[in-house]
């Protein structure tokens, strides 16, 4: 937790050393690597986890500072870990579809953004005692919605990354299951359309 801490706070203060190109008709695309709270990708004795999120977007801004865009998600889970009952296994996918609005502050080298943030996302995989044999399958779908702060800076003027904090319902009309959504990604400018 605390080299992720680390990694967002160095993230925040890069940025206010750069530019941005945030004009009306300025094109997007980013790759997100999403849900950094519960990636892992390691394997000890007993114990293995290798959970990761991605998500490809493109965005397309309708006014200054105002982008708004689309994105395909994806997130894999496996654990396999020792439990009171012997050992347990499991494994889920999710795949979905998202919708986003960011709105840029500042002029200048720094630019924090808001962001509005909702999607479907559908799940289905197992969860399976091994020593047991019982089995339990899962195959759902859900709406979240979300709202956040993020940062983006500048590597030269196509790059730049970004990274943000997007607090989520995951089910907003009928479970209250909320989450924090830390994630990074790369995002890359295309040329602005003429005025």
């Amino acid at each position: 937790m605390q080299k992720k801490f680390t990694f967002v706070l160095i993230s925040c203060l890069c940025s206010i050393f750069c530019f941005g190109q945030f004009e009306k008709g300025a094109i997007t695309s980013q790759l997100k690597f999403d849900n950094l709270t519960n990636t892992r990708l390691r394997t000890s004795k007993g114990f293995q986890n290798t959970n990761f999120s991605i998500t490809p977007g493109a965005g397309f801004f309708i006014k200054d500072n105002l982008e708004v865009g689309v994105g395909f998600n994806y997130n894999r889970n496996r654990e396999r870990f020792n439990g009171v009952a012997g050992f347990y296994h499991q494994q889920l996918n999710s795949i979905g579809f998202n919708a986003y609005g960011n709105y840029y502050f500042g002029k200048g080298k720094l630019k924090p953004y808001v962001t509005l943030q909702s999607g479907w996302q559908h799940t289905k995989g197992f969860h399976e005692n091994e020593t047991t044999g019982g089995r339990t399958n899962f195959n759902y779908s859900r709406l979240y919605i979300g709202g956040g702060l993020g940062v983006n800076f500048t590597i030269n003027n196509k790059v730049q990354l970004f990274t943000e904090a997007v607090y989520n319902n995951k089910s907003p009309f009928y479970n209250n299951r909320n989450q924090l959504n830390i994630a990074t990604g790369v995002r890359i400018f295309f040329n602005r359309r003429k005025k």
